[in-house]
């Protein structure tokens, strides 16, 4: 496959109509609310991102995905008449009643505590959060409490994603801010009695992905899928918002171009919980795996203000050529196993692009347009983003 560069003079920023429009989408989901899957703000979103599509011409079709949603009835703790409220995981084997747990606090390795509790950041990966998943599976607590951290130790709120929301297990666990460590650390040390509330209802409702194609000149031809996740656990301005503002440019782009190939447009929701959406997507498309010419991952973070842009794809051809067409940011490429909903494409031996990066606000409800969001970064990228996408239908 050939991918032809473009020339500099193009990757300017000028074009003030990308812009305010990338602005507009933005601002626009932020301002929504919070999308966690299943919940009225998500599905005001679906229908948002469908009108905005049929807009451009194009049918919009609303996948829907059944699911029974966690819906936070009371999440708190108590120490001494001190409450701090929180937020569930939401893969928890069980939950509490209205009165919760009482008992001994204590880390999580301490064999004579009723509650553990632990310093979590938000990435699985991290030593921290490994440790207190392995506590979950075996010490037996009662109830747990994670004091959330963020990239490179911030303080505040920091979710972590519930990777078992579809085979739940531990105790009930309450994650709070790191804002409180102080207190909560003296409380556990000095074996004080807590009593920690998780109390929730489970809700039947149907959550959805939204999908769109444009079909090619040469039906014979395999088709691309550009994919991004429009779900998460706050606003997500920065998270969130920057796939979704590139995933509707492409659309726009990709029509106007009259591909040789069909493209297939998925905004997938679930993504906080274990990417239920792209799964419930790949499960109704059996054999796109293998099908597909190549896949346009728009992942998290890429618009974050004070973030590294991460690029990684399954050859060096296409990251060369995405790297090329995006100068001027501090971006760290390679080729190697993705992130998020683009494992299985990695798996499958799929040809792909993902596009995501760090984020100081990674999970935090602090991540809300305007200040989290750099538009310069992020319209740098959707402008490379299509003119990569224009050459791969095409070619």
């Amino acid at each position: 496959m050939s991918i032809e560069h473009a020339s500099l003079s193009v990757m300017t920023y000028t074009n003030q109509t990308l812009v305010q429009r990338i602005a507009g989408y933005i601002s626009d989901y932020d301002a929504q609310g919070i999308h966690r899957t299943g919940t009225e703000v998500d599905l005001k979103s679906a229908a948002w991102l469908s009108e905005l599509i049929k807009g451009m011409g194009l049918e919009a079709k609303l996948n829907p995905l059944p699911l029974e949603r966690i819906n936070i009835l009371k999440a708190q703790i108590t120490v001494e008449g001190r409450q701090l409220e929180g937020v569930p995981l939401f893969d928890c084997g069980a939950y509490t009643d209205s009165k919760g747990i009482t008992g001994k606090l204590g880390g999580i390795n301490d064999s004579d505590a009723d509650i553990g509790v632990g310093l979590v950041p938000p990435l699985p990966s991290d030593d921290g959060a490994a440790r207190f998943t392995e506590a979950r599976k075996t010490r037996g607590f009662k109830a747990m409490v994670s004091i959330t951290t963020g990239p490179s130790d911030s303080i505040g709120l920091f979710l972590m994603n519930a990777f078992q929301f579809s085979e739940p297990f531990g105790p009930p666990v309450l994650q709070v801010s790191s804002h409180d460590i102080e207190w909560l650390q003296e409380a556990l040390q000095n074996g004080k009695t807590a009593t920690v509330i998780v109390h929730t209802e489970r809700v039947a409702t149907d959550a959805f992905n939204v999908e769109a194609r444009v079909e090619g000149t040469d039906r014979t031809l395999a088709p691309v899928v550009v994919f991004t996740p429009r779900s998460g656990w706050w606003q997500c301005a920065s998270e969130r918002g920057g796939g979704i503002a590139a995933w509707l440019e492409l659309v726009r782009a990709i029509q106007q171009a009259r591909p040789k190939r069909d493209v297939i447009f998925i905004a997938n929701t679930g993504h906080e919980l274990h990417h239920l959406g792209m799964n419930h997507f790949l499960a109704s498309h059996p054999t796109l795996l293998k099908d597909a010419f190549a896949w346009i991952h728009l992942g998290a973070n890429f618009a974050a203000v004070g973030n590294t842009v991460a690029v990684i794809s399954s050859n060096e051809e296409l990251k060369e050529s995405f790297v090329e067409l995006v100068p001027g940011i501090d971006m760290h490429a390679a080729v190697g196993r993705p992130f998020g909903e683009a494992i299985p494409v990695y798996e499958n031996k799929g040809r792909f692009i993902t596009v995501g990066g760090t984020n100081p606000l990674f999970h935090a409800p602090e991540d809300r347009w305007p200040d989290a969001v750099n538009l310069d970064q992020t319209t740098r990228i959707v402008e490379g983003l299509i003119r990569l996408a224009t050459n791969l239908v095409n070619s």
